[in-house]
């Protein structure tokens, strides 16, 4: 889990970020994660998720808090061309985005495990 006020990593339990003292909402509604492989390890995925910017390492998770309606979390890598893949929130929902590797295709894409 990363703060949203500083970006630092932290435990997934915490209640204030280490590096900065925010109080940490432990309520989520949208998770993105990127489990680590062999291939694509070195190679950081850049997510943009409204306004909001972050690079995605192997191994990573990003817990974010959304109001309700339709999102749109984009990503590339290395200035590639950009995907895009739409989650709706609505209520006692967490939506789920996996990012996977995949060589044959030459990047990432959202695994079918992802609960949109």
């Amino acid at each position: 889990m990363f703060c949203s006020n500083c970006g630092e990593k932290m435990e997934a339990k915490g209640t204030t970020c280490p590096s900065c003292g925010m109080k940490i909402n432990e309520e989520f509604n949208l998770k993105i994660s990127r489990p680590g492989k062999v291939f694509g390890v070195a190679v950081k995925l850049h997510i943009t998720v409204d306004d909001t910017e972050f690079d995605l390492a192997a191994n990573d998770e990003r817990l974010l808090k959304l109001s309700k309606g339709v999102h749109t979390v984009k990503y590339n890598i290395w200035c590639r061309r950009e995907h895009s893949v739409d989650v709706t929130i609505e209520d006692d929902k967490i939506c789920n985005v996996i990012f996977t590797y995949d060589a044959l295709w030459g990047g990432f894409k959202v695994n079918k495990k992802s609960t949109l």
